[in-house]
């Protein structure tokens, strides 16, 4: 676990995000401003996407995006092994 700890700290480094982990079954992530600002205007340009909130909305983005990186690599997995 610590090892995955660390990789996921120094991938998220690279792109400026921090974590902090907590032990009450959530974690808090920093991300910077501008990326939040756009998020936020965007919920409140669409709301027939029924977001409630950005925490919401950014679950369903990293929900999706690892659906999507797990799709690819087992694509590439089939292809190797293939």
């Amino acid at each position: 676990m610590l090892i995955l700890t660390q990789n996921l700290n120094t991938l998220f480094a690279c792109h400026n995000i921090v974590i902090n982990m907590n032990d009450d079954g959530f974690r808090s992530i920093r991300l910077k401003s501008p990326l939040l600002n756009a998020v936020k205007r965007f919920l409140m340009e669409h709301p027939e996407l029924g977001y409630k909130g950005l925490a919401d909305f950014v679950t369903d983005a990293v929900r999706e995006k690892l659906i999507e990186l797990n799709t690819q690599l087992g694509a590439a997995k089939q292809e190797v092994e293939a």
